[in-house]
């Protein structure tokens, strides 16, 4: 039976989402801790992702495999209050990664993996119940900023500063319900 039909569940809705940008090791109340969710997101777009498929002639046939996935990157808009100042939040996680301004005396090179793996920034875009409930929650595995647009200052308009920020990241892992999903878990250790 449809949804629309059925007094006992709910569609999810678009504007009920929240998003929360942490380190899942080492800690800057900035960056954040895992619980600093981000209320001034306004739109970002969940993970996609698109398969190339293996094609293999075998006599007559075709017959397709699968392929490797491949992770879209992820948009986010963000309203920049004054405090705290997504800007400086963005420009910090940019610092963590180890990228500096040039004629920083205190920079000591240019970005590489260890600093990224030091930085471990995890995006998390939880789906929310009519309770505020997270019911779907996608992770953003070893996400970095690709690009930032710090938006466009302009005396003739009265609306709030945004700024958009696109995201590159290595895996998405999805919970459904508090329960990993088989189509995309989370990572896991061998022992």
């Amino acid at each position: 039976m449809a949804f629309w039909k059925d007094n006992s569940t709910l569609p999810k809705r678009n504007f009920r989402f929240k998003v929360t940008m942490g380190r899942t090791s080492g800690g800057n109340a900035d960056v954040g801790s895992t619980v600093n969710t981000h209320w001034w997101a306004k739109t970002i777009k969940l993970p996609a992702f698109s398969s190339s498929p293996v094609e293999l002639d075998y006599l007559d046939n075709k017959y397709y495999f699968p392929g490797r996935i491949t992770w879209e990157d992820v948009t986010m808009t963000l309203v920049d209050p004054s405090d705290p100042d997504a800007v400086s939040i963005l420009l910090d996680m940019l610092t963590k990664a180890g990228y500096q301004v040039k004629g920083n005396t205190t920079a000591d090179g240019m970005a590489t993996i260890n600093k990224l793996d030091s930085a471990n920034i995890t995006i998390t875009i939880d789906v929310l119940n009519e309770d505020g409930t997270a019911i779907e929650s996608w992770s953003l595995n070893n996400a970095m900023i690709i690009t930032a647009d710090l938006g466009t200052m302009d005396y003739s308009s009265d609306d709030l500063r945004e700024v958009s920020v696109t995201l590159k990241y290595d895996w998405a892992t999805c919970t459904i319900n508090g329960v990993a999903s088989s189509y995309f878990p989370a990572a896991t250790t061998t022992s």
